[in-house]
């Protein structure tokens, strides 16, 4: 864009340059016609004077008459010159205010690259900013997992803990079953005793009594 506005600036002002040229070129046609309408004046003045010199104006009048056509024709080239000259001004005014309007809308293409390229520069800050953010988000993340790994290491751990109370337990339970058998097996025995004490008891006294 900046390259186009160059150019079409440059073009512009050699548009612009042509145009004055081309009125410069005008005004030299308007003294062109000036002169050739003072020449055939002064050729009618003097065919006048030659008329008036008769014999001797002869050769006079056909140099007058010369120079009248000459005018004359000066004057329709110059009449044709200036028909082109203004045909070249006219377009070169139109081309001159499709330029101005073309710069119009350059510069408003330019703005709008400009706020692109600020829109762009936004992006690209926040695309840094995003990328910043996940790579707190992956670090954060990979924290968590090391702590998920802590957290099954930990989990396994009191599993078998667990596993190894459990043992503990039924080790205990069993011991506990043998344990209340023979206290019942002693209870047994024990009343077994009893019994037996008192049956000598009995023998005894029956023995003291004979």
């Amino acid at each position: 864009m900046v390259i186009i506005t160059e150019t079409v600036g440059f073009i512009k002002n050699l548009v612009e340059d042509l145009e004055l040229k081309s009125s410069e070129v005008g005004k030299l046609l308007q003294v062109i016609t000036s002169i050739s309408n003072q020449t055939k004046l002064l050729a009618l003045n003097a065919s006048i004077e030659a008329a008036r010199a008769g014999e001797h104006g002869k050769g006079f009048s056909i140099v007058a008459e010369e120079v009248r056509n000459l005018a004359i024709g000066t004057e329709k080239s110059a009449a044709k010159i200036q028909l082109v000259i203004g045909s070249i001004q006219a377009q070169i005014k139109e081309v001159a205010n499709e330029m101005g309007s073309g710069m119009q809308e350059i510069d408003k293409g330019t703005e709008k690259i400009l706020v692109s390229e600020k829109a762009f520069d936004s992006i690209h800050q926040a695309t840094i900013e995003v990328e910043k953010e996940i790579d707190d988000v992956s670090e954060a993340t990979t924290i968590l997992l090391e702590q998920a790994n802590l957290t099954n290491t930990l989990i396994e751990e009191i599993t078998q803990s667990i596993h190894h109370s459990l043992a503990n337990i039924e080790g205990i339970s069993a011991a506990s079953e043998q344990q209340s058998a023979t206290t019942q097996v002693l209870s047994e025995t024990t009343l077994s005793l009893d019994q037996v004490a008192h049956k000598l008891d009995q023998l005894v006294i029956q023995v003291n009594k004979s």
